[in-house]
């Protein structure tokens, strides 16, 4: 099993390579990415833009003040490869995040 933890702390305006972690920020929307590829695994953060989370979410059916609160959030897609030649498994299940700000509550 693969536990994934995360904890974003940097914050770059351009695409910054550093060891196999890349940080990417679209010039026309400004939205940031983060990927990282380890040992036959890779890991895509997206920041999705709010209009997009806000017609998800109501398309779905959602409550608006649900989709309004949802749509004040930082809000990410995750796109997870694996670039092995082998089998993975990996629960969602099981994931967890940090935090590395106390004014940010789990």
């Amino acid at each position: 099993m693969i536990r994934i933890l995360f904890s974003v702390v940097f914050y770059f305006p351009l695409t910054v390579i550093a060891g196999s972690l890349v940080f990417h920020q679209d010039p026309d929307t400004g939205l940031l990415s983060w990927q990282r590829e380890e040992s036959g695994f890779s890991i895509r953060l997206i920041q999705l833009h709010p209009d997009f989370v806000g017609a998800t979410y109501a398309a779905r059916g959602l409550p608006s003040y649900i989709v309004d609160k949802m749509m004040s959030y930082c809000v990410f897609g995750t796109i997870v490869r694996n670039i092995s030649q082998h089998s993975i498994t990996c629960h969602v299940s099981d994931w967890r995040y940090l935090v590395s700000s106390p004014s940010i509550q789990n």
